[in-house]
């Protein structure tokens, strides 16, 4: 049986940001892949 223990958010970045992103783009053409907008979550018990 697994145990299932809660996660919280410790920190958040927005290191990877890209400000020219207009965040209506589809993310999955070639296009734009690796050039939208993201983030970087830190999660911990």
């Amino acid at each position: 049986m697994r145990k299932f223990t809660k996660r919280f958010l410790k920190q958040e970045s927005d290191l990877l940001r890209n400000p020219q992103d207009d965040l209506n783009a589809q993310i999955f053409t070639n296009t734009v892949y690796r050039t939208t907008d993201r983030f970087v979550l830190l999660f911990g018990k």
